[in-house]
């Protein structure tokens, strides 16, 4: 199953992290969702963006594509 899990922080820090998806799904789907927020009029700024490890996400019953 595939889950986009949203936290906004007391400052106002979105953290945003993806279970279920392989290589760059998630971040087709986080272009979607950025078109949603903007189109509420809310501005986007992307600080950083990490990836999980391999290994993390094969211990989940995900495999990587690269």
């Amino acid at each position: 199953m595939r889950v986009i899990r949203i936290e906004v922080g007391p400052d106002g820090k979105v953290t945003i992290d993806h279970q279920g998806f392989t290589g760059e799904e998630c971040f087709r789907e986080d272009e979607k969702l950025y078109a949603i927020i903007e189109a509420q009029g809310s501005r986007i700024s992307i600080e950083d963006v990490s990836r999980k490890p391999e290994a993390a996400v094969r211990a989940k019953g995900h495999v990587v594509e690269r």
